[in-house]
C-alpha cells in the first residue's frame, strides 16, 4: 500500500499544512510545557529538572546513563540539565573510581524541594486534564507511549 493511499484510508490530506502530525505535537508540546512551567516555576524548578528529581525520587541512586535512559534523552542534555541542581545541592554526584562512571542520588534538599514541586505539578496536570476531559487527556497518554 502506498503512501497516499494510507494517508487516504485515516482521513488525512499530506497536502494540508494543518495536518502536519510534527507540527500538530511541536505547538501541543510547547503549550503544555507552558502549563508545567509557570506552576514549577514558584518553586524554582523547570518542567526538565522536576522529571530529574522525580525519576531520582522513584528510582533512587543510579548511573548517569541510567537515568538519562529511565528519562528518554541523551546523556550531553542531561549533564547539562544536572549542573544547576548539583550546584544547589539538590543532586549529589558522585564518580566512582573509573572517572567516566557518575552516580547520581536525590538529596534531603532534593527531596523537599521535588515533594513541594510535586504538589505545583500536580495541580497543573489537574488543569489539563480538566481542559482535555479525562478521557481525551488518557487516550493522548497512551497514545503518546506509543511513540518512542
Amino acid at each position: 500500500m502506498d503512501l497516499d493511499k494510507k494517508a487516504a484510508t485515516a482521513g488525512i490530506d499530506l497536502t494540508e499544512p494543518k495536518n502536519c502530525l510534527c507540527a500538530a505535537l511541536g505547538r501541543a508540546q510547547r503549550n503544555a510545557h507552558r502549563v508545567y512551567e509557570t506552576a514549577l516555576k514558584l518553586n524554582g524548578v523547570t518542567p526538565a529538572q522536576f522529571t530529574i528529581l522525580t525519576t531520582l525520587r522513584h528510582i533512587g541512586e543510579t548511573t548517569i546513563s541510567n537515568l538519562a535512559k529511565s528519562i528518554g534523552i541523551d546523556r550531553t542534555t542531561l549533564t547539562r540539565t544536572l549542573v544547576p541542581l548539583v550546584r544547589a545541592g539538590w543532586v549529589a554526584d558522585q564518580r566512582e573510581d573509573d572517572q567516566r562512571v557518575r552516580r547520581l542520588d536525590l538529596t534531603g534538599k532534593g527531596a523537599k524541594i521535588q515533594a513541594t514541586a510535586a504538589r505545583s505539578w500536580q495541580q497543573a496536570q489537574v488543569k489539563f486534564i480538566a481542559t482535555m476531559g479525562e478521557d481525551n487527556a488518557g487516550a493522548l497518554l497512551e497514545n503518546l507511549r506509543t511513540i518512542d
